[in-house]
């Protein structure tokens, strides 16, 4: 809400009163407004600020969060619960819960920053859409991380991103895993 409160003017009255208040300092309005202003509506609920915050996940739709740094705000839509199924790009799977993305703690990714999708909770339950699917993507699970089938293997693993790659992705997760301080 503070972005909000910061860049419209309908909220004066209230970012006088937080001033006022000492709840937040100029800088605080400062950095957000330099962040925030032109960039219109935002969706708290789909905004996040480090790694292991939640954030609503539904499986069906490509992937819409907005992921705000000290100094960067960065757009992030990607299509990780989407697969290619009879020639088709699907969604395999119906149902939304919360997510979070977390470093990796793997042996196989030690000194390099990685990070992992968890599935913290189930709010509606998963359902398969694609009779017979045994695709890429695994059933998301309450409290596992994303898990899928690499090409050529037989053994599942969980959805990993390197963060230091040169994509957009990349780079929005570079913001959260800077703003969460891990060394």
């Amino acid at each position: 809400m503070l972005p909000q409160i910061a860049c419209r003017k309908v909220y004066l009255r209230i970012r006088d009163q937080l001033l006022e208040e000492n709840l937040v300092t100029e800088q605080q309005i400062s950095q957000c407004r330099r962040l925030f202003d032109g960039r219109g509506k935002l969706f708290s609920h789909s905004t996040v600020f480090r790694l292991s915050q939640e954030f609503p996940a539904n499986f069906s739709r490509e992937l819409h969060l907005t992921v705000v740094g000290s100094e960067e705000l960065l757009y992030l839509n990607f299509s990780l619960y989407r697969t290619l199924a009879d020639g088709l790009q699907r969604f395999p799977w119906t149902g939304s819960g919360l997510a979070c993305f977390e470093p990796s703690n793997s042996p196989q990714y030690a000194g390099r920053r990685v990070v992992h999708l968890r599935i913290t909770k189930i709010v509606t339950p998963v359902a398969c859409t694609i009779e017979g699917y045994k695709g890429w993507l695994l059933k998301p699970e309450e409290g596992q991380l994303l898990t899928h089938l690499p090409r050529g293997h037989r053994t599942p693993e969980p959805w990993a991103y390197d963060i230091d790659a040169k994509r957009n992705l990349a780079a929005a997760l570079r913001i959260l895993w800077n703003s969460s301080r891990i060394p």
